[in-house]
């Protein structure tokens, strides 16, 4: 057990070896019973180590029985159980177990202010993690007061170029980008990436999510500049990390979505055809999936291969309408989807039916922008398809302009729209019209 008993930083590791791990975990349900303290920190350890490893659900089942011992042994507030409690909330985050999450962690900052006085470096961090888990819940508010408080009280103590410092500086920036303030953060992330890479190198883990917040931010303002730093990300991930790593596929789940953006589905397909693969052999123990068929089957439509993209949805929204209401988002999303590949397929008669089925009894407005504005476009289509221009023509437009709006004019459905008024005006012989709405976008 030595092999693996070591000290648990939260940093990824880049090998192991593989067999003591197991090893160790095959043995640990037995060792050290007359030793909590001892057994307690090689679960812990195991815990931080398939944390790593990206495997999620045993990384839980470990940090939960560590932290039961040093709670029993150490007390609430002794160093060794908040560290216990700080592996636990983080491997759930990962597994977007948020409201648990957020509970033990304003429980962690209670008790690590208690244990260490309120403006202690420990005690900064722990309330930057509550933060940024609350910016994942979309609480905006109360997390940007927090990070503001945090980032100053680093920022004068450690400096700007401090590991920690830098974090919470990447934090408060993701939330400004979130807050609409996008120059302001993206020119913030640009430094932040800058100073990781100076100090630390391209391979901390640190410097791999600032390149990650960088491209995310770069996505708002230019998708396609975006896509280089996704790309070199790829790369690194893979190789510190590990091919199958869930933090890979989470980024090779945003350059697909990239690629699309800039109306590069034949790019997407491979990547989101990997993610689908590895969501069926690897999320079992990875405790996280990145639901990728919906966009494999947009990328596929828009890439003429609108069979095998017609037949991905219409498995979805079968599998969909056996567990959900038929009012539930998931299925009517899922039915937007298939209607475009249908329309895509020159199934024109049968998107038609899925799209009359879509009108009755929904509320558009629920769907996300990008899902209404295509909703609209399909509608428009239809009618077009049936000759009714002029009922076509507002759907068309009011649709472009979601998708435009949610999504730029070089994603693949927004280019799709655009298609959609070319052709109408062409059908109706309105070319004046085609060339005055082509000269204001």
């Amino acid at each position: 057990m030595s092999n693996v008993l070591r000290s648990a930083n939260h940093r990824f590791r880049t090998s192991y070896d593989r067999d003591a791990v197991d090893e160790t975990a095959k043995n640990i349900d037995q060792a050290f019973l007359d030793r909590p303290k001892v057994r307690s920190a090689v679960l812990s350890t195991l815990a931080s180590t398939y944390s790593d490893l990206g495997e999620f659900i045993p990384a839980e089942q470990y940090a939960r029985e560590a932290l039961e011992i040093y709670r029993q042994h150490c007390g609430a507030t002794h160093e060794a159980t908040l560290s216990a409690t700080d592996n636990l909330t983080r491997i759930l985050y990962h597994q977007n177990k948020f409201a648990e999450c957020e509970t033990m962690m304003r429980q962690l900052v209670t008790d690590t202010e208690t244990a260490f006085g309120p403006d202690s470096k420990e005690a900064l961090i722990a309330v930057n993690n509550l933060a940024t888990q609350l910016f994942q819940r979309n609480q905006l508010d109360e997390s940007g007061q927090l990070l503001e408080r945090v980032l100053a009280s680093k920022r004068r103590t450690l400096g700007d170029a401090d590991e920690s410092t830098l974090a919470t500086w990447g934090n408060y920036a993701s939330l400004l980008l979130q807050q609409g303030q996008k120059d302001e953060a993206l020119t913030s992330l640009q430094t932040i990436a800058d100073l990781w890479m100076q100090h630390y190198g391209e391979r901390n883990p640190g410097s791999l999510m600032a390149l990650e917040h960088l491209a995310f931010a770069q996505s708002y303002v230019d998708v396609a500049d975006a896509i280089p730093i996704y790309v070199r990300l790829v790369e690194l991930r893979s190789d510190v990390l590990s091919n199958e790593h869930p933090h890979t596929m989470r980024t090779i789940l945003n350059l697909g979505t990239a690629y699309l953006g800039t109306n590069q589905p034949n790019d997407a397909i491979p990547l989101f055809r990997q993610l689908k693969n590895w969501n069926e052999s690897n999320a079992s123990q990875a405790g996280v999936r990145y639901d990728a068929d919906p966009l494999l089957a947009i990328a596929l439509a828009s890439a003429g291969q609108a069979t095998e993209a017609e037949e991905l949805m219409r498995h979805r929204v079968s599998r969909l309408a056996e567990s959900v209401p038929g009012t539930d988002s998931r299925l009517q999303v899922a039915r937007v989807y298939w209607a475009y590949c249908l329309v895509q397929a020159e199934m024109v008669s049968a998107a038609n039916t899925e799209l009359e089925s879509l009108t009755v009894g929904e509320d558009a407005a629920q769907l996300p922008p990008d899902v209404s504005g295509l909703r609209s476009v399909l509608i428009g289509r239809a009618e077009l398809e049936n000759g009714a221009f002029e009922q076509a023509e507002p759907k068309l437009l009011n649709g472009y302009a979601t998708l435009k709006d949610a999504k730029g004019r070089k994603f693949v459905l927004t280019q799709f729209a655009q298609n959609s008024i070319r052709l109408l005006y062409q059908n109706w012989e309105r070319p004046e019209r085609w060339k005055q709405w082509e000269s204001e976008q």
